[in-house]
């Protein structure tokens, strides 16, 4: 009985000190974990992501919580990409040239009002 009260004891510690773990985490750790799961099945993707930098201000497209692959077309002279389930022009100047897709599609940084940046699907090159 007591062996089993001892056990029962360490096992409380261990869930107690994760739970530590978890809620001293930073929370913009947790989102990089899952942003990373959500957008970017690498590492790879995920560092090509977070190199792209905005054609028009030379920042960073990526800020973890809006970029991620797209449907886009080309439509009379201007690229329209989904952004939040709804087809979207994309301003010229927001169209990231170099470097290229890293996997093929279209990929976009966009919050819930303004694109960063749009990178066409390697079929556009």
């Amino acid at each position: 009985m007591i062996v089993i009260l001892r056990w029962v004891s360490v096992i409380a510690t261990l869930v107690f000190l994760l739970g530590l773990v978890v809620f001293f985490t930073p929370p913009h750790a947790r989102a990089d974990e899952a942003h990373m799961r959500a957008y970017h099945a690498t590492q790879q993707q995920d560092d090509w992501m977070r190199s792209l930098t905005r054609p028009d201000t030379h920042t960073s497209c990526c800020n973890l919580n809006d970029c991620g692959p797209t449907d886009a077309e080309f439509r009379e002279g201007q690229w329209w990409a989904t952004i939040r389930g709804k087809w979207t022009p994309i301003p010229d100047t927001k169209v990231v040239h170099n470097p290229i897709t890293i996997d093929g599609e279209a990929w976009v940084c966009a919050s819930e009002y303004t694109i960063f940046c749009f990178v066409p699907p390697l079929t556009s090159y």
